[in-house]
């Protein structure tokens, strides 16, 4: 069985993994054609980014306590 951190952290990104949908979907809606796929893309990877660096921070604090 998974440690207890493991477990919310996996929840906690379901949870990051579906607002990306929604806020990425609303920032293309007004695309249209193969131009809604680029758009989305160049969304989620301005969100992957983010959640990356949120996660280093994480990991860097937990690795300093």
């Amino acid at each position: 069985r998974e440690p207890r951190a493991v477990r919310a952290l996996r929840a906690e990104q379901r949870g990051w993994e579906a607002t990306r949908e929604r806020v990425c979907r609303a920032r293309s809606r007004g695309a249209t054609g193969a131009r809604w796929g680029v758009a989305r893309a160049s969304c989620y990877a301005q969100l992957a980014v983010r959640r990356a660096r949120e996660l280093d921070a994480r990991r860097a604090r937990v690795a300093a306590s």
